[in-house]
């Protein structure tokens, strides 16, 4: 297990047996609607990782962003745009010119601590004044097994969003953001175990995400604009439509 699923695991069960006095726990707060700036996402089920550089617009529902990453003989490059507004995602690459666009393949979730999520702890990293302080909420809902879910869900279709949330399941969100009035996200990660079937089973760590270089903002609204190759809509570029769950490590 990696030290990071250790250290969240353990961080949920100290506040499940010695939760902060309530008068002193800090109120969930609401990160800024427009930041651009850069992250890491691990995906823990495949090895996965990327390095991304984000354009978050809460406003008007559209997310660029751009994922690259090297794992071993996997390689991977691709730009999207999500305009959620308009139901159209756009995945392309620049190099080789070629787009793909589809309608939006979920919904739009606001970056940042999840509403009605409850207070873990406050915490300072660094070393001597260089310090950064943060604060850490978690929220925890079930997934309810549908009995049609299998029949309704076409793995073969290539606009098929791969869900993680399986029957009965406890998806669970940790969320860190520096204190307010800035509420900057600092990471985000999901966590999930079958609390109905395995009550006292795992907790498993799905994925991460830590932020750096945050800037409130969006310095041009032309990162949301995609090119011009997108408009002949060439369907040959290569997608992971099994990949999506990077925007649930993100914007829980």
């Amino acid at each position: 297990m990696s030290l990071t699923a250790v250290c969240l695991i353990g961080v949920l069960v100290a506040t499940s047996s010695a939760a902060p006095s309530a008068e002193a726990n800090p109120a969930p707060c609401k990160t800024p609607k427009q930041w651009e700036g850069s992250a890491v996402i691990v995906d823990y089920e495949t090895g996965l990782g990327d390095a991304a550089r984000i354009s978050y617009d809460e406003v008007n529902e559209r997310v660029r962003m751009h994922l690259s990453s090297v794992n071993g003989r996997f390689k991977r490059e691709i730009d999207t745009i999500m305009l959620f507004k308009d139901d159209k995602f756009y995945f392309f690459n620049e190099k080789v010119k070629k787009c793909k666009v589809t309608k939006a393949l979920f919904d739009f979730k606001p970056a940042g601590v999840p509403v009605n999520s409850t207070f873990v702890a406050s915490a300072v990293t660094g070393l001597g004044s260089d310090t950064l302080s943060t604060n850490t909420f978690v929220k925890t809902h079930i997934h309810p097994k549908h009995s049609d879910e299998s029949e309704t869900n076409d793995s073969s279709s290539p606009d098929h969003h791969h869900h993680h949330h399986h029957g009965g399941h406890v998806h669970t969100v940790l969320v860190t953001v520096t204190p307010e009035p800035t509420c900057a996200p600092v990471s985000d990660s999901v966590l999930e175990g079958d609390r109905i079937q395995y009550p006292d089973g795992p907790i498993v760590l799905l994925g991460n995400t830590d932020y750096f270089g945050l800037t409130a903002g969006i310095a041009s609204t032309k990162v949301f604009e995609p090119p011009d190759y997108c408009k002949s809509n060439s369907t040959n570029v290569e997608m992971y439509y099994d990949d999506f769950q990077w925007y649930s490590f993100m914007f829980a």
